[in-house]
């Protein structure tokens, strides 16, 4: 689909190494046309026959985060709540099919947790410690409540490096 994104962010130095970043992003998904396959209710797969050229308006969707962070020397640990809304598709059939098999459940809510761990390498290499400019993440996230999405946790270690 064509999309339409716009995001507001907001940063704010809190002092004594306290800072709040605040998202907003919503994402108007356009109106086009597909030709797929159209289930009909009782149906475990469509077959080939039921191929038509469907309008179809997927969800729009909203993500908001807020996240709270401290820095000391090198190091910074955060925190922040994400939030993710999806709106249901709709799809419409010009000679009239029943299309209700491919909206169901596809609107979405997740509440997530997230937290933060890094460490800038940028000192250590400008006294010669470390190779490259780098940066070292550690994030952990959780889905805490969620709908028609899974329940899902995920632990990452970025590295980044600068050439």
């Amino acid at each position: 689909s064509t999309d339409i994104r716009t995001r507001l962010e907001y940063y704010r130095d809190l002092g004594r190494g306290f800072d709040l970043k605040v998202q907003l992003e919503h994402d108007f998904q356009l109106e086009d046309s597909i030709t797929t396959r159209v289930p009909q209710p009782g149906q475990l797969l469509a077959p080939l026959s039921s191929k038509e050229n469907l309008d179809r308006n997927l969800g729009d969707y909203t993500e908001y985060d807020i996240g709270f962070g401290k820095t000391l020397g090198n190091w910074r640990i955060g925190a922040a709540w994400h939030r993710y809304e999806k709106d249901h598709d709709a799809y419409h059939s010009r000679i009239g099919t029943n299309t209700s098999i491919l909206e169901a459940n596809t609107d979405v809510f997740i509440n997530q947790w997230q937290a933060t761990l890094s460490w800038s390498g940028l000192d250590a290499w400008k006294s010669g410690k470390v190779p490259i400019p780098m940066v070292v993440q550690l994030n952990i996230q959780d889905t805490y409540r969620a709908k028609n999405f899974p329940d899902l946790s995920d632990v990452s270690l970025q590295l980044t490096g600068f050439f």
